[in-house]
């Protein structure tokens, strides 16, 4: 996938998201264990968004390409941010993940833990 859409598709999630109350803290956090997406807040609850876009569900969904492997690199990257951002710390804490096919988008709340 280019960037461009990628970028694209960030930003589509990201106005989805904030329509539904989200309020973005950081787009795009990078360390040298990983990127995580979109990291926001809702209400008391800390939220860290991995957008996932694909043009079809021909060779999976956008949901399946978040796998355990992902996983283990989000929650690690996240840890970095609580490390960095110690204000957050006492906040509760979720993984959401937006799958975006063509122009459908679905929001998963606590897509792993």
């Amino acid at each position: 996938m280019s960037k461009s859409i990628g970028n694209e598709a960030e930003k589509k999630a990201l106005e989805y998201l904030a329509q539904k109350g989200f309020r973005v803290l950081f787009q795009n956090f990078s360390t040298p264990l990983g990127e995580i997406d979109l990291i926001g807040l809702m209400e008391n609850t800390l939220i860290f968004v991995e957008v996932k876009y694909r043009a079809s569900d021909l060779f999976g969904s956008a949901l399946e390409m978040v796998g355990y492997q992902k996983q283990q690199k989000l929650k690690k990257t996240a840890a970095s941010f609580l490390q960095k951002h110690k204000q957050y710390q006492s906040l509760a804490c979720r993984f959401d993940v937006v799958a975006i096919t063509a122009n459908q988008i679905e929001w998963v709340k606590g897509a792993f833990q």
